[in-house]
């Protein structure tokens, strides 16, 4: 049989060549190996929404959406029955961020108190109040992946979203106030973190209101019952060598016309919440009623 001339001249077909990367349905999740410099990746709690194949970093400094203040879902304990809701959601995200030994980085967050009559199932289960609070501040940390050491300085507006909207008329309920503020924590490290039975941040925030009238539509001057300046102390208690006992983490917040407590104790095993309970006294605890006072206790669940 003789050869095909033809067959002799056809290059041999080159080899299929891979894609660069995972394909486009497997979205890298090994958070081992090294993340290019100035690349921008997910914080490890974020849903994978495309799948374009990205990196996601556990690396502390890598992660720039996080809680803010204290987030918990709970029921007063010492109010008429039933019991209503009170709960608080609060986030932080970090536009932008440079340097890291200081790190001086923009943020907004964003904190929604509600009180919830969950339980008032002949009213329709209504919310009894909302009081939004966003923020946009600049932050500068001594050490970009220490958290608990941070200076803010920024502006915030407090609302509860009520006014007149061309067809209801709550005029009289609104309330709302905007402050520029300075805010800042410094936390103690030990020596041996592994043998320490506590840890202490403490903190100061101070603000100055503008851009409002003396008094609102209803005649409360928010000033007079907000004040000027808070202190505030976290508080972390563990035994060492000893996790299953549990770990004790409280925030102290004094105010001019008020205080407030909240405690967290964790569930162990694959419950991802804690415990939660709030022990507030004084005035400004909504902004409709600024100007009662009240003595309130809530237990429930909190997330940290």
């Amino acid at each position: 049989n003789a050869p095909n001339p033809a067959a002799q001249n056809v290059s041999p077909a080159p080899p299929p060549t891979n894609p660069a990367g995972p394909p486009p349905s497997t979205p890298t999740t090994n958070t081992s190996q090294s993340i290019e410099s100035g690349e921008m990746v997910r914080a490890p709690g974020s849903p994978a929404r495309t799948a374009i194949p990205e990196r996601v970093s556990s690396n502390i400094s890598r992660q720039y959406f996080f809680l803010h203040d204290d987030n918990y879902f709970a029921l007063q304990a010492n109010g008429s029955w039933p019991p209503r809701v009170k709960f608080q959601v609060s986030f932080r995200f970090e536009m932008l961020s440079f340097g890291d030994s200081p790190n001086v980085a923009v943020n907004f967050s964003y904190t929604q108190k509600s009180f919830w009559d969950l339980f008032a199932f002949d009213r329709s289960s209504p919310f009894i109040e909302n009081d939004y609070r966003p923020e946009l501040f600049v932050s500068i940390r001594p050490d970009e992946k220490v958290r608990y050491r941070e200076i803010q300085i920024g502006v915030q507006h407090e609302s509860n979203g009520l006014g007149d909207n061309g067809v209801v008329n709550q005029t009289d309920n609104s309330r709302s106030w905007n402050y520029v503020f300075a805010d800042a924590r410094w936390g103690f490290t030990r020596d041996d973190p592994r043998k320490a039975w506590f840890y202490l941040t403490p903190g100061l925030r101070a603000w100055i209101p503008f851009g409002f009238e003396a008094t609102d539509n209803a005649g409360y001057d928010l000033r007079k019952y907000e004040g000027y300046v808070a202190g505030i102390l976290d508080l972390d208690l563990r035994i060492p060598d000893h996790p299953n006992f549990g770990r004790l983490s409280a925030r102290f917040t004094v105010r001019q016309h008020n205080q407030q407590a909240d405690v967290f104790y964790p569930f162990y095993g694959k419950v991802r919440c804690w415990l939660f309970g709030q022990f507030f006294h004084g005035q400004a605890e909504r902004l409709i009623t600024v100007a009662d006072e009240v003595s309130a206790i809530y237990v429930g669940l909190g997330f940290q």
